[in-house]
């Protein structure tokens, strides 16, 4: 496989026009719509434990569990409803990494035989993706090439990338918001196998 790029050659040399990013901006406020009904209070409150009150109100929510399911499916690149039910065990305001571990396909797998290069099909997954990131208050802090295992058992991948959220329910905004979606099939077309591993930090 030639040489692949990493998560931050992909953010700086890839953007969304403003065009594109009103829509999503319209998108995600539906969605926010959709956020708040799942709270016990209808009032969204500036101050900070009410903030949080609502978060956890969401993040307790069976609905918020079974809307990611039914939209992302049993594909072992997502998150099962157990594994979204054990993320949601982390506290909120409890700052995590997700820890990537990506094998990309050679060619992309879309359904309708568009024709790409698995790292072609994962940039165009992360011109969108990385920008909702970042307006959920997350940050990209380490991407490269896998370089192999020094302890356990062999494994192959690709590359390895560490996004750091402000909380569990920043990650789970990311996941429902309509513009990511839209954007997901590119991920599933470009992977072949993906771990994700929570790194709670202390």
């Amino acid at each position: 496989m030639a040489i692949i790029p990493t998560l931050v050659n992909i953010k700086n040399s890839v953007g969304i026009s403003n065009r594109r990013h009103a829509q999503y901006n319209t998108e995600r406020n539906r969605e926010y719509n959709w956020l708040q009904k799942c709270c016990h209070s209808a009032e969204i409150n500036t101050n900070k434990d009410n903030d949080n009150q609502r978060r956890e109100n969401i993040m307790n929510n069976q609905e918020t569990i079974a809307k990611l399911v039914s939209f992302y499916g049993d594909s072992s690149i997502v998150p099962s409803a157990d594994q979204w039910g054990k993320a949601f065990e982390c506290n909120i305001g409890q700052k995590i990494c997700m820890v990537n571990f990506m094998k990309f396909r050679e060619q992309a797998d879309y359904p309708d035989n568009e024709q790409a290069s698995g790292i072609e099909a994962m940039m165009r997954y992360y011109e969108v993706s990385h920008q909702l990131v970042e307006e959920v208050g997350g940050e990209f802090i380490a991407s490269g090439l896998f370089g192999g295992i020094l302890i356990g058992d062999k494994e192959e991948w690709d590359a390895i990338g560490i996004v750091r959220y402000p909380d569990i329910f920043a990650f789970t905004k990311v996941f429902l918001d309509p513009a990511y979606q839209a954007c997901h099939r590119h991920r599933v077309a470009a992977t072949l196998r993906h771990r994700m591993a929570i790194l709670i930090e202390g």
